[in-house]
């Protein structure tokens, strides 16, 4: 697992003067966020002909020589800010191997100056993934977002890894989620089937589209327990796979996820949740199932990951004010 610092170093073209550094950065590096290089420039990590820069905005002349350094990765981090001691290994053969992420770590990372993601840890325990043409991404056919726990799967081999992300590009993989929201859905179950975009001024965050806008993006939702009007526990099957689908369409019917401080709940609760509840640091959302066939002998496999103790902490102390 690499903890070494990355340095780099380019030439800006004459005909870029007049651009701004940070959008001159994302194509020099188009493998780091926008919003990643940002955070090194105001860290004084940047330098114009030698002198540190700490405005992304800054103007370029054109002919600099532009240099910045990607620290060394720091430890990955649960919710709670603690380090992560290890991550779960549910199942592995020579084809796949399935974890049980937890909140906190990232499914994999965009740039080397990230924290350790579950392909690292991974390899530490395995060895090598395959990397196909994703170098930061070894092994990885589909992703949970950083404060999601649960089932996650990694391929071994590029055979297996080419199968998987045709079966997650088809569909044809079942996802089961658990959920804790705020608020008493409408329904018992509920298919929602509303299309997805990014919206243009948080283009961290997604939203729900236009008609015939965005990408296509549909979910069931299934009540498993209410806990009066101010919490249900649901269960969230998505057909597709968007970034932040289920965070999205829940908080959409008015049914944001505990926790979760993107999509969170705005205005004053219909019915506060009890008093001392737990609440947890992270959205309370947890991959619990998943569902495939093995890509080597075609067998229909289903693997669960246990619910992480701080929703089921949450849940306690629900389950005692309300009832079992």
């Amino acid at each position: 697992m690499p903890a070494f610092p990355e340095s780099h170093s380019y030439s800006i073209p004459a005909e870029w003067q007049g651009r701004r550094l940070d959008k001159a950065l994302v194509e020099l590096d188009p493998e780091t966020s926008r919003s990643r290089l940002q955070a090194l420039v105001k860290a004084g990590e940047v330098t114009l002909n030698g002198d540190i820069v700490i405005r992304p905005g800054t103007t370029l002349e054109g002919g600099e020589t532009v240099a910045w350094t990607v620290p060394e990765v720091p430890p990955a981090q649960d919710s709670g800010g603690g380090i992560i001691k290890d991550i779960p290994i549910l199942y592995q053969d020579e084809a796949i191997c399935i974890v049980n992420k937890p909140a906190g770590l990232l499914s994999h990372r965009n740039h080397t100056g990230q924290a350790y993601a579950v392909p690292d840890w991974v390899e530490a325990k395995l060895g090598p993934l395959p990397m196909a043409d994703q170098p930061l991404r070894p092994g990885v056919v589909h992703r949970l977002d950083r404060g999601t726990s649960g089932v996650m799967v990694l391929a071994r081999t590029l055979e297996s890894m080419q199968v998987m992300i045709e079966a997650f590009a088809a569909r044809t993989v079942k996802k089961r989620y658990v959920a804790i929201c705020y608020g008493s859905p409408r329904f018992d179950s509920e298919w929602i089937e509303d299309p997805i975009e990014r919206d243009p001024r948080h283009p961290e965050r997604r939203r729900i589209a236009m008609p015939g806008d965005g990408k296509a993006a549909a979910t069931m939702i299934e009540v498993v327990k209410r806990f009066g009007t101010a919490a249900a526990l649901c269960d969230a099957r998505p057909k597709t796979g968007r970034t932040h689908q289920l965070r999205v369409h829940l908080s959409s019917r008015g049914l944001p996820i505990i926790g979760d401080k993107t999509y969170r709940h705005r205005g004053t609760l219909p019915e506060p949740l009890p008093e001392g509840s737990r609440l947890p640091l992270r959205p309370a959302l947890h991959a619990a199932e998943l569902t495939f066939d093995h890509p080597v002998t075609g067998e229909s496999v289903t693997f669960e990951a246990p619910l992480p103790q701080e929703m089921q902490n949450l849940l306690d102390d629900l389950n005692g004010h309300y009832g079992r």
